[in-house]
């Protein structure tokens, strides 16, 4: 069983980190053969571009590659180790949204190590300009929400007395 979980990490991994290094070299390589700033999707609403990304999310840390490649690893280094220890073996959302951030993480160390910069080329503007991102972006996003999911309705809550007894307060047989 152990053989079965290590093989899906792995697959799902290759082939998360295989989806956004291919995004990405197509949208380079279009976007530099090609003489055209920005390729609309849904009119007024969604655009494929070509912007390298220097920082993190929403412009933050611009030109601090060596800081954000570092607080990057050790997260990863942070989620590989829950995934190894299996802290989560009990509940598939939760090891899913660890495997997608760390995928998406993955795929953006990928980047910045290689390129010095992210490439992102997703822009949703309908409501409000939302910062071009990536398809490892969205990885790390969902994934997010669902460890966010949860950790707010599948976790158990348990309330220990001084002699040792401990009582559920939610349904503790339930995990996610």
């Amino acid at each position: 069983m152990r053989n079965v979980y290590w093989l899906t990490i792995g697959l799902v991994t290759a082939i998360l980190i295989g989806i956004d290094q291919w995004t990405k070299m197509a949208i380079v390589h279009h976007f530099t053969a090609v003489d055209v700033q920005a390729v609309s999707l849904w009119d007024g609403v969604l655009e494929l571009t070509y912007v390298k990304n220097y920082g993190i999310a929403w412009g933050m840390l611009q030109n601090q590659r060596w800081i954000v490649t570092v607080a990057t690893s050790l997260m990863l280094l942070f989620v590989l180790f829950v995934l190894i220890k299996r802290w989560f073996r009990s509940s598939n959302l939760a090891t899913a949204g660890l495997l997608l951030v760390f995928a998406g993480g993955i795929g953006n160390l990928i980047d910045r190590i290689a390129n010095g910069f992210v490439v992102d080329f997703i822009h949703y503007y309908k409501w409000f300009d939302f910062p071009v991102f990536n398809f490892a972006d969205c990885c790390i996003s969902i994934g997010a929400v669902l460890i966010l999911i949860y950790a707010f309705f599948f976790t158990e809550t348990k309330e220990e007395h001084t002699d040792g007894t401990v009582l559920c307060k939610d349904d503790c047989g339930t995990n996610g």
